[in-house]
């Protein structure tokens, strides 16, 4: 039986593994819950927004298979844990988000789901402060079946509505005038699904929360496509529990291989597009996959950015900017010289964890040549979860967690300088 195997790695090859499980009055299994050791880790640092994927049926008994997936600091999905339920009801989601709960030991500070209305209900009772937002693969991938392929492949509707979907600097109002016009000039006001998609707008559209920690993961819409179709190659629907977790371990290892392979790479210096420090700063910093993301902001910050004013009072500058293609948008960024605390309107910082163009343009006018440490989010630096997780081996004790108070510690200095 597959309990006895999890109870088998507990206490031979893995003791922070762990795992819930229930069973009905015939002793069959009915729900069961698991993460292993390096699953925890990867949650205690990556688990800030956290995807239930409830999306197919595998292995011969029919039930429910969720992996529980987030971003690592290399910017590719990595998978916490997983969950096979015997139904798709309330009872067994609330189950599971209990499991959650003991197993990780911390709520997550987003949960992004599909669409279904049991699984949005346990949530509300199980995490009542966890922003809930719906996966938006899910829902752009129903367009061709509700619309009609030829429709949304050759009409221009889906790049008209596209531009207000996925647009990062507009606010809701603007989101739903684009979204009327774009209905309104294709005759769809009377479709029954668009109206229902535009009614529950504030659970998918990024306006409605553009400056909530999303880390990218409800943005990224091949996040859930390649959970589905990775753990599609190695699951069977024929498999029984114990075949299903041999072929789950075996997806698990591969993703973790190709962790390691980046991380093998970030020893590897990237090429400087620009001779400012910050730049160079950085690449000290961040993995290869962030740094890139990270560079091209500084680069536009370089290049691309129009000053239109600055004042300073009381050591604080306030900026005003613009970007070439964006003439009709002012963004304002406001910078404590002392401090040097930074924010732009634009909230890039607080959705995704490193800054922004705007802000690398005005720390560089205003002479700050690193990146103000209060700013450098440690889920994306190199090696994040052997710096920054707290999970030992087994449980912690009193001895382990005076050790591990100062390996925080020495962990806190190195941001100070």
């Amino acid at each position: 039986m597959i309990v006895q195997k999890f109870r088998d790695i507990q206490e031979s090859s893995d003791s922070s593994f762990r795992f819930e499980y229930r069973t009905d009055s015939g002793n069959h299994l009915t729900q069961l819950f698991w993460a292993d050791g390096e699953g925890r880790k990867n949650y205690e640092v990556f688990g800030d927004a956290v995807s239930f994927d409830v999306t197919y049926r595998t292995n011969k008994y029919g039930m429910v298979f969720i992996p529980l997936v987030g971003i690592d600091n290399h910017w590719k999905s990595v998978t916490f844990g997983a969950i096979l339920l015997e139904r798709e009801d309330n009872e067994n989601y609330r189950w599971a988000c209990e499991s959650f709960k003991k197993v990780f030991g911390k709520d997550p500070k987003c949960i992004i789901t599909d669409q279904d209305l049991a699984m949005k209900a346990a949530l509300q009772i199980c995490f009542p402060l966890v922003k809930h937002r719906l996966c938006m693969w899910h829902i752009m991938k129903k367009f061709p079946s509700k619309l009609g392929t030829v429709f949304c492949a050759e009409s221009g509707f889906m790049d008209k509505l596209g531009r207000v979907i996925w647009a990062d600097h507009i606010t809701p109002d603007e989101f739903e005038q684009g979204w009327i016009d774009a209905v309104d000039e294709f005759d769809l006001n009377e479709n029954v699904w668009l109206k229902e998609m535009f009614d529950m707008r504030s659970l998918w559209i990024p306006a409605y929360f553009n400056d909530e920690p999303m880390v990218g993961l409800m943005r990224t819409t091949s996040r859930s496509e390649s959970s589905n179709f990775y753990f599609g190659n190695y699951v069977q629907r024929g498999d029984t529990l114990s075949e299903f977790y041999i072929c789950y371990q075996s997806a698990i290892e591969k993703q973790r291989n190709n962790a390691k392979k980046l991380t093998h790479y970030d020893d590897f210096t990237p090429k400087t597009i620009t001779d400012r420090e910050i730049e160079k700063d950085a690449i000290r910093l961040y993995t290869r996959d962030l740094f890139y993301k990270v560079q091209e902001e500084i680069r536009a910050g370089c290049m691309d950015i129009i000053l239109l004013g600055m004042t300073c009072l009381d050591n604080v500058k306030k900026i005003k900017i613009q970007e070439p293609g964006k003439r009709t948008r002012i963004f304002e960024v406001e910078l404590n010289m002392e401090t040097h605390f930074i924010e732009c309107s634009c909230k890039l910082f607080t959705r995704v964890g490193y800054l922004c163009s705007h802000a690398f343009f005005c720390l560089g006018i205003c002479g700050i040549r690193i990146i103000p440490r209060q700013y450098v989010s440690n889920r994306w630096l190199k090696n994040a979860v052997e710096r920054f997780s707290t999970l030992e081996l087994g449980e912690i004790s009193d001895r382990d967690a005076t050790i591990l108070s100062r390996r925080v510690q020495t962990q806190d200095c190195w941001f100070e300088f």
